[in-house]
């Protein structure tokens, strides 16, 4: 049992492997920052804020990564648990668990980008009538 779950291991790899990439690019914390901050040092305000934000884009995206990761790996111990009671219910804690932070990460995400919002004194009826609350501040 122990080669085919290793074969389908394998088989999981190489189709992300051959799987085309369509959008990638780089991720700078410097992202939307005005020029003038980035040449002479004349930060404002605003370009802190921006920098904040983007660290916290940059967490977001990382652990969408990892929480995916922990799914898939949650759903192969339920596959591969030799009917094992003990077992399911760990990869079920698994499954769950991963499910919760992902939960908190999107509210701690939510949260951290309405300060920001508030901080800039964005008018709040614009928040989400925009569909724009989640890019972070635009600064001049």
């Amino acid at each position: 049992m122990n080669k085919l779950f290793l074969f389908f291991i394998l088989l999981f790899l190489l189709a992300g492997f051959l799987m085309p990439v369509a959008d990638a690019h780089a991720f700078s914390l410097m992202e939307g920052v005005g020029g003038g901050c980035t040449g002479s040092g004349n930060c404002t305000f605003c370009d802190i804020l921006r920098v904040i934000h983007n660290v916290g884009k940059f967490v977001f995206l990382s652990t969408a990564g990892i929480a995916m990761i922990m799914f898939i790996i949650g759903g192969l111990m339920l596959i591969f648990n030799m009917g094992n009671a003990e077992a399911v219910t760990k990869s079920k804690q698994l499954i769950l668990h991963t499910f919760i932070a992902v939960v908190i990460i999107l509210a701690a995400y939510t949260i951290v980008n309405l300060i920001i919002n508030l901080f800039l004194h964005v008018d709040p009826a614009t928040w989400f009538i925009n569909g724009e609350w989640w890019q972070g501040p635009t600064c001049q």
